[in-house]
Order: structure tokens, then sequence, then C-alpha cells
């Protein structure tokens, strides 16, 4: 017996086939026709089971050159704008000059977020994570020149006193 959807021969009393999993009873299949041909007579004959095979397999190769084109015609839906923002994620971690990074990327990520509402692309979740990330990290970014800032004008301060307080010595 063969495989009606692959044609693999298979053993009489396999229900699954063991090759592509397809169901082998009579119902089990959606897609299978009836192995039969007409003749010139219009009389049915069985088909050769080398030709069914080989128009089963022939099937199976366009179905999966088709699967291959829908999966890159989905990842070419993809909002560039949301994957812009993911690589400048990743940039952040290892240089963030400033924060100038981490800004780029959120204004990337919501501008992103809003096309993708807008347009109906994919990229949403890439959109929201990047916005949860590199506003998390700006707000580091800003928090750090601030206190950086509060550190030198202290430092600043007491150099001023100190130079003063030397001047006075002399």
């Amino acid at each position: 017996m063969f495989c009606k959807n692959c044609g693999k021969e298979i053993e009489e009393d396999v229900k699954f086939c063991p090759e592509c999993g397809t169901n082998q009873s009579k119902s089990g299949s959606l897609n299978i026709q009836e192995d039969k041909e007409f003749d010139t007579n219009g009389s049915e004959k069985p088909l050769n089971d080398a030709n069914s095979a080989q128009t089963n397999k022939e099937n199976i190769e366009d179905k999966q050159d088709d699967s291959i084109k829908l999966a890159i015609d989905e990842i070419g839906k993809t909002n560039t704008l949301c994957v812009a923002s993911l690589v400048l994620v990743i940039l952040m971690f290892f240089f963030n000059y400033y924060g100038v990074v981490s800004y780029v990327a959120l204004i990337l990520a919501i501008l992103g977020f809003r096309a993708v509402k807008r347009n109906g692309e994919r990229g949403l979740m890439i959109s929201v994570v990047c916005i949860a990330v590199s506003g998390v990290e700006s707000l580091i970014t800003i928090m750090q020149i601030v206190e950086y800032n509060r550190y030198m004008a202290a430092s600043y301060g007491e150099i001023n006193a100190l130079v003063q307080w030397m001047g006075n010595l002399f």
C-alpha cells in the first residue's frame, strides 16, 4: 500500500504514514482524491501506484514552496521602524553615549508602534518591548547625568572653597 499524501510505500495495517503522518483511513484525509483514472471508453481503471505517488510528491513540493514564499512574505511585513529600534536597543547595551542611543531607540519604537497600529503591520510586540527597555534605560541615563552634575558641582564648590581658604592663608 502507498501513502495517500506522500506516496511512500507503507504496510497495509498502518493508520498513519510514518513519513508524513497523514491518516490513511478512508475518511482521514480531506485533500486526497480517489485513485481512479478513466480510459478512452469512459470506464474506470485504477491508477498506477507509481504515477499516484509521483503526483502526490509533486503536490507536496508545490505546497512546501508556497509555504516558504508565505513565510518570506510574512517576514517582509514587519515594520522597519520596529526592527531598527530593536537593533538600537541591542546596541544600547554595548555603548550608550550619554543616552543618545537609548533616546533614538525610544523615538523609533514609539513611531514604529504608531505605524503598526495604523497600518496593521507586524512588529507590535517588538515595539512594546523596545519602548519599555529603552524608556527605562533613558530614565537611568538621565538620573546618572543629573547625579554626575550634582557631584561635579559639589566638587567644584569644594575646590573653590579650598582655593579661597588657601588664598587667605597667604
